[in-house]
Parts: C-alpha cells; structure tokens; sequence
C-alpha cells in the first residue's frame, strides 16, 4: 500500500514541478516568482516538501514519522512554500498552525 501512496505522491510532485517549470518563469506576466530570481527557492521547499512526505510513507519507525511529520507539516517545509512570496499574507498564513 506504501508503494502505490508513494508512487502516487511522486507523479504528483513530479506533476507540479513540471508545471511549475512555465508558471514560474518570466514570460509569465501574472505571476512575479520569475522575477528576481527566487524561482530556485520555491524548488527546494517544494523538493524538500516532497522528499519530507515521502520519507513520511516509507519511514518504518515511529520516531521517523514523527521526524518527517514534523518536517512535512510543521514550519520547516510548509511555511516556506507558503510563504514564498514573503507578503504580510503570505506571512501570516504560514505562520497559522496546520
């Protein structure tokens, strides 16, 4: 059952950086993560994000669930993803508890 939640998780991640890929760049005008180059930065949490909930799935002990958990779902991933645009908004929300 891990494989086929782990495999899910992976094409969607796989899914959303390649999207991802055209939506950050700067031809796109309705979005400004091209601009000034923190296109990079948005890669690594979602990297980071995906790599914590993988391990998340296929940890085998309760101390690594607990571990990835709190990298997944705490402050460490989750509110870099959403705080990437560093607004007040962005800052807030991220800052709420999940």
């Amino acid at each position: 059952m891990s494989v086929l939640i782990g495999t899910v998780v992976s094409l969607a991640g796989f899914i959303f950086m390649f999207y991802g890929v055209e939506y950050m760049s700067e031809r796109n005008v309705g979005h400004p993560g091209g601009k000034g180059g923190r296109g990079g930065l948005f890669y690594a949490w979602m990297t980071l994000f995906e790599g914590a909930t993988l391990g998340f799935i296929y940890s085998s002990t309760f101390l690594g669930l607990l571990i990835f958990f709190e990298l997944m779902g705490g402050l460490a991933c989750w509110g870099g993803v959403v705080s990437y645009y560093n607004t007040p908004e962005a800052r807030r929300a991220a800052s709420r508890p999940s």
